[in-house]
């Protein structure tokens, strides 16, 4: 039986292998396209990470690295460096630090692909590991990497559209 649980694991399993699959075959779009999927991806998963249960791992879960993988190479154009802030809530912030969109993209993938080595074991215990892995990596690294990287992406998708508008 599917549980409302396992459905949006296995929604968010999806969603990290179109992620990857985008990643490794990005090369051959149009540099615009490139950057509006990559944009697009990483905004479906931010929404459906916002999504997953609060799960409680198994009591042995130790945290589990995927078979290693050659990481795809991401060619964003003249946009990899990027500045932000690391906590803007702060009433005075740290000054600006710089961020690498590739970076950004190949360590979401990383994070990512725990979860779906997990999942892939296909018992009920591992696919709540997954999804507990999700989560933590999405609210403790990730998910940040995703607003810098969508927000880098933003900018650079906004100025090429107004550089071939007129």
């Amino acid at each position: 039986m599917t549980t409302p649980e396992s459905a949006t694991a296995a929604g968010f399993a999806h969603l990290a292998r179109d992620y990857d699959a985008f990643l490794r075959a990005s090369s051959g779009l149009p540099l615009l396209e490139r950057r509006e999927h990559a944009a697009w991806h990483l905004a479906r998963l931010y929404a459906a990470a916002l999504g997953l249960a609060p799960v409680t791992p198994a009591d042995t879960h130790d945290p589990v690295d995927p078979p290693p993988v050659i990481d795809p190479s991401v060619d964003l154009g003249d946009l990899d460096l990027y500045w932000l802030v690391f906590d803007p809530t702060q009433p005075d912030p740290d000054p600006p630090v710089a961020g690498s969109l590739g970076d950004d993209l190949l360590e979401i993938n990383h994070d990512l692909q725990r979860g779906l080595h997990l999942f892939d074991q296909a018992t009920p215990q591992a696919v709540t590991d997954a999804v507990w892995t999700w989560r933590f990596s999405f609210h403790m690294h990730w998910g940040r990497h995703a607003l810098g990287a969508l927000a880098a992406l933003h900018a650079a998708i906004t100025r090429q559209r107004l550089d071939h508008s007129g």
